[in-house]
C-alpha cells in the first residue's frame, strides 16, 4: 500500500541542503518520491504526519557490528561458554537491538562458525527482527590468532585462498580477514601482522574474482601497510598501534586516500568520555589527532562501531559520530558517513544510503533535526526498513 510521511523536514542524504516541510513516499518497499510536500493527490496513498519538528533520513548503518558478542566486560568468555542454540538466540536479540536505535543495514564482522548464515536468513524471512544483514561468516586469522575461536584459521597463502572460497560458498556477502592481532584475543599483540601481503592478496583475489569486498582488521601500522599495499576495500578500526603508542604513517594514509580504501574507525562515544580521563586522555587525543590526519588527507570514513566487545552496546552508533565531530567535521558530513557514505563503503549505495526513488524504503524519522545536534538521532520516533515499520514511536513524541 503506498504511503508518503509528512514531516518538518528531511536530510536526503545527496548532498542537498535539508528539505523543509518534506515527504517521503513509499509503495511496494520501495520509495517512490522524497522531496518538497507535494500538493493533495491521490498519488500520495495513505497519509502519515510525523509532526513539524521531526525530520526523516535514511535508515542508519553501522558497518562493523559482532552479533555473536554480547557487549559485557567478558565478551569472548561468553561466547566460548555458550551454546550455538543460546548464541543464536542471543545474536536474534542483538540485531532487534540495531533495528531499535534506527539502524536498518548492519555488516557484521564475524561470527562463530556458520551462525551469521542462520541470523541473516531469518531476517529475510521475517523470524527474525532486524536490519537489512551483510556477513563476513568467520573472521580469517591464523592459528592462535585474533578471534581464532571463532573457527576460520588460514596459516598459508593457499590457505587463506581455500577459506575464502568456502565462505563465499556458504553466501557471505564481503570477506573479513584479521590482518594484525586484536586486544580481545589473550596471546595476540595488536600492533603484530597476522598476515604478510601476498597472503592478503590471496584473500583479495578471491573475493574480487567474485565480486566480493575484503575488509581488514588492522591495528597496528605494519599490518595497515599490508592491507593497503593486497587491495583491501575497507580498513577497519586503522589505529596505526604500535607497541610503545602509535606510528602514523602520511604517506600510507595518503594511499588509502589515493586508492578510495574505506576506514571504518569504529567509535563508540568512548573517545569522547576517554579526554575526561586522565589516565585515558594521551591514548585518546593521539588517536583523535591521527583521525584528523586522515580526514585532511581526504580518506573517506565509514560509521561502524565494533559493537558486541567489551562494553560496546548495539545502539553505540550515535556517540560514534559525536566522537568523530571532534575531528572538526560538519553534522551533515557525519550523517553522511552513517548512511550515503557508508552504504558506498559496503557496495550497497544502488539499494539505500539515501532517501531517492527507486532505492530501498529503508527510512528513518527522529524527533528534532541532526544538524542541530547529532543527540535527535537517538530519538527514534519511526523506522522502516524496505517499507516495513520495524519501530513506531511517535506517540512518545508527539507534540
Amino acid at each position: 500500500m503506498k504511503t508518503t510521511y509528512l514531516a518538518g523536514s528531511a536530510i536526503i542524504g545527496t548532498g542537498e541542503q535539508v528539505i523543509a516541510d518534506a515527504a517521503v513516499t513509499v509503495d511496494a518497499g520501495k520509495i517512490t518520491y522524497a522531496g518538497p510536500r507535494p500538493g493533495a493527490g491521490p498519488d500520495l496513498g495513505e497519509t502519515v504526519r510525523l509532526g513539524e519538528k521531526t525530520t526523516l533520513l535514511p535508515g542508519l548503518i553501522d558497518s562493523h557490528v559482532h552479533l555473536a558478542f554480547d557487549a559485557s566486560n567478558d565478551p569472548v568468555a561468553h561466547l566460548k561458554a555458550i551454546s550455538d542454540e543460546h548464541l543464536l538466540l542471543q545474536m536474534a536479540m542483538n540485531a532487534g537491538s540495531l533495528i531499535e536505535a534506527g539502524i536498518t543495514t548492519a555488516r557484521d564482522c564475524g561470527g562463530r562458525g556458520f551462525l551469521p548464515v542462520v541470523i541473516k536468513e531469518s531476517i529475510e524471512l521475517g523470524t527474525v527482527r532486524g536490519p537489512h544483514l551483510l556477513i563476513s561468516i568467520r573472521p580469517i586469522t591464523t592459528t592462535g590468532g585474533h578471534c581464532y575461536f571463532m573457527g576460520g584459521r588460514a596459516d598459508t597463502a593457499e590457505e587463506c585462498r581455500k577459506i575464502s572460497r568456502e565462505h563465499i560458498e556458504a553466501g557471505c556477502d564481503f570477506l573479513k580477514v584479521m590482518a594484525t592481532g586484536g586486544m580481545m584475543t589473550k596471546g595476540s599483540a595488536p600492533w603484530f601482522p597476522q598476515y604478510d601481503r601476498r597472503e592478503l592478496e590471496a584473500i583479495t583475489n578471491e573475493g574480487r574474482r567474485v565480486g566480493k569486498k575484503t575488509s581488514a582488521h588492522c591495528h597496528g601500522t605494519e599490518g595497515i601497510v599490508n592491507a593497503v599495499h593486497a587491495g583491501v576495500d575497507t580498513i577497519e578500526h586503522c589505529s596505526w598501534l604500535m607497541p610503545q603508542g602509535y606510528l602514523y604513517d602520511e604517506e600510507t594514509a595518503g594511499l588509502i586516500a589515493e586508492k578510495g580504501i574505506y576506514v571504518c574507525p569504529t567509535t563508540t562515544g568512548h573517545m569522547t568520555r576517554w579526554l575526561n580521563d586522565p589516565q585515558m586522555s594521551d591514548r585518546s587525543r593521539v588517536r583523535l589527532e591521527n583521525l584528523k590526519k586522515m580526514v585532511a588527507l581526504g580518506v573517506k570514513l565509514a560509521a561502524g562501531t565494533d559493537a558486541g566487545i567489551n562494553n560496546v552496546p548495539f545502539d553505540s552508533l550515535v556517540g560514534g559520530l559525536e566522537d568523530l565531530e571532534l575531528t572538526g567535521m560538519s553534522r551533515m558530513s557525519l550523517v553522511e558517513v552513517a548512511t550515503r557514505q557508508a552504504a558506498e563503503a559496503l557496495g550497497v549505495d544502488q539499494r539505500t544510503g539515501t532517501l531517492e526513488a527507486g532505492k530501498d524504503a529503508d527510512v528513518l524519522a527522529v524527533a528534532g533535526n541532526p544538524l542541530d545536534g547529532l543527540g535527535s538521532l537517538r530519538r527514534v520516533a519511526l523506522v522502516l526498513r524496505s517499507g516495513q515499520v520495524m519501530v513506531d514511536r511517535r506517540h512518545q513524541f508527539a507534540a
